[in-house]
Formats: structure tokens, sequence, C-alpha cells
């Protein structure tokens, strides 16, 4: 009796099966809940991650070009050029509309020598230099050697300066600047190698560059002069300039709830123009980042010390929360938002957002 009495009490109650069973599905619910938790952080924090790229990437590209500003001896008032709060449906590039610009960011437009050297000339020799004549054209001669341990590459220079194949367009913006810092902005005509003979014999290569002004030479107050104010040449390098924007990607272009978000941009343009480098839209439309919904930049020559450009970036994340909601959008710079602006729109607030603001000196102004 007692054997057979323990076998049949052995093993769990229903009662004891349901408590484990309901101990153990909460357990499984509480681990379930923490990956889930965590798995909603790490895509937070990865969305953040690839916005503060985003804002480091837009900026690195623009402080590299702002510093170098001017370089080449223009004038600070030339080199730096901000358009202030663009107006709606406005292209940086008139005809090509993939150039849109986001309603109420800024264009920041840099000009200087930026990707070549800057040449010397011996503004001592007459020979180095010629007056426009009656066409219009001027020459400067560049030697390759013009003080002791100067050596200049003139195979570069002509390279740069060479149209390509099939290219009939406007060429080369040369920036030619006397002795006394006065300057003119030719188009280059050609580039023919050749020698001079310096006074103790030794020939040495140069390369003679004929040039007229450049088309947009009023516009970067670089015009030919007077003879008696431009009585030389001191060094001349190959003017570029560079313009950075907010590309807007909206298929509406008033839909900011749409997938495709604006984009910082940089164009290459011929100097003191909208006109695409070399004529080919793609120079226009080089996108840098992603998420970019603001910029704003302001030039501050006051004070009597070194200039310095103010830029103030806006990135959104790449995805939505919905369980987040951003403060309201006030003010980037000088651009005001308002309680009604698309920015401020509640599916606009599920994105997180940075506002990265970096001051920098305009060394070369």
């Amino acid at each position: 009796m007692t054997s057979k009495s323990r076998s049949s009490q052995a093993g769990f109650t229903l009662v004891e099966l349901l408590v484990s069973l309901a101990v153990t599905a909460v357990l499984i619910l509480g681990i379930l809940a923490t990956f889930d938790l965590n798995n909603r952080v790490t895509h937070v924090q990865t969305n953040i991650a690839d916005m503060q790229q985003s804002l480091r990437v837009a900026q690195d590209d623009m402080l590299r070009l702002a510093r170098m500003a001017g370089r080449g001896g223009l004038p600070a008032n030339m080199a730096v050029a901000v358009t202030n709060n663009v107006a709606a449906n406005t292209n940086l590039v008139t005809a090509v509309t993939s150039t849109r610009i986001l309603e109420g960011t800024d264009v920041i437009r840099l000009r200087g020598v930026f990707n070549s050297s800057v040449y010397q000339v011996d503004s001592l020799n007459p020979d180095m230099f010629t007056k426009p004549d009656a066409g219009g054209i001027a020459s400067v001669t560049v030697a390759a050697k013009t003080g002791i341990g100067v050596t200049q590459d003139l195979a570069a220079l002509r390279e740069k300066l060479t149209k390509p194949a099939g290219y009939a367009g406007i060429g080369e913006a040369l920036l030619v600047v006397s002795p006394a810092e006065t300057y003119v902005v030719g188009e280059v005509v050609s580039a023919t190698p050749g020698t001079i003979t310096l006074a103790d014999g030794t020939v040495v290569a140069t390369l003679i560059i004929t040039y007229q002004q450049h088309p947009n030479a009023a516009a970067l107050n670089g015009v030919f002069p007077a003879a008696a104010s431009f009585p030389a040449v001191a060094y001349i390098g190959i003017l570029e300039e560079y313009a950075y924007y907010v590309r807007e990607q909206h298929a509406i272009p008033s839909d900011l709830t749409s997938d495709l978000t604006p984009k910082l941009a940089r164009a290459r343009l011929f100097p003191g123009s909208s006109t695409p480098y070399r004529d080919d839209a793609n120079n226009a439309v080089l996108d840098l980042a992603d998420n970019i919904l603001d910029l704003q930049a302001a030039v501050s020559f006051a004070g009597g010390g070194v200039p310095e450009l103010r830029l103030s970036t806006l990135a959104r994340t790449d995805r939505r929360d919905k369980d987040y909601q951003a403060p309201l959008l006030t003010q980037v710079g000088d651009h005001v938002y308002t309680g009604t602006s698309p920015q401020n729109a509640r599916t606009e607030r599920m994105y997180r957002r940075r506002v990265l603001v970096t001051d920098v000196d305009l060394r070369n102004l």
C-alpha cells in the first residue's frame, strides 16, 4: 500500500504546470522586451551617428575651401559671397532643375586659387608681360625657375590650362596680380612652351600664356585697368569658384514628408557666374551629405582682425521614430521658423535633429 500510494502521487499537478508555464512566459516576455528595447536604442544610436557624420561631412568640405578663400590675391569682398535666405523655386543654375535650392537656405560662394600652385613671375623683366593689344590679347611668361632654389612645375600648369578635346567653351580663368596687388581676371586663350636665357647664360623653360579679359571679369572687379595702374605681373593662378547649397530632393517641392530628402551639394562654376564649369551640369550637383535641412552663413569683416565665416548646418536622422517628438524649430542662423513651417509638422518632428555651428577664420583674407 505504501509503495502504490507513493507512485500515484509522483510528478506535477496541473496547477503546478500552469504556474511554471506562467512564470516561464513572463521571463521570456521580459527577455524579448529587453531585446526589443536594445534593438530600438541601437537603431536610434545608429541614426544619430549617421546624422552627426553627415553634419561633419557637410562642414568639413566647406571649411577646407573657406580657409583657402582668396588664395592667389583675390580681395575679401570677392573671395566670399553669401546669398541669404533663397526664395522658393530658385535654381542655382537657371536652366538646370536638379539644382533647385531648398527655400529659406543660404548659398555660399568661395573663390580663390584652390587646386593649383600660385606661380611667381619675374616682375622686373619687362619681357615677361605684355599689355592688351588692339584685339584685347595680353600675355604673361612664367619661368620654371624664378629665383634661387625656386622651381615651378610648368607641365602641371600647362595641363590645367589646356582645353579638353572637343570642348570649345570658355577657357580657364586666370588670376593675374601686379606687384601693387591690383588684379585682372583673364580667360586663357593658349599656353605655349618656350625658353628664356637668364643673365648668367642659363636657358630656362617657360610657359607663355596668352589671355583676354574674362567674360565675367566685371562681376569680379577684375577688368583690364589702365596701363599705368598695371605696370607688371608678380604672380598668377587658376581662379576657381565653388558654391555650396542645399539641393531640394522632394518629389513635390513643398512636401517635406517625402523620403527624397534634401542634400548638401557643391557646384563648381565659372567664376563670377552661375554657369557650370565647362558647361557640364554634372559639375553643379555634387552631393556631399544627405538629410541636410538648412545651411546658413554669415561673414564678418568688422573689428580690424581676421575675417570670420560662421556656418550653421541643420541635419536630421534618416528615419522617423514614432515615439519621439523633437522640439519645435525656432531659428537657424537668421532663418526664422514658425509653428506652421513644414519642418515643424508632426511627422517631421519624429526625426531627431541637430544644428552644428562653426566659426572659421578666413586666414587668406
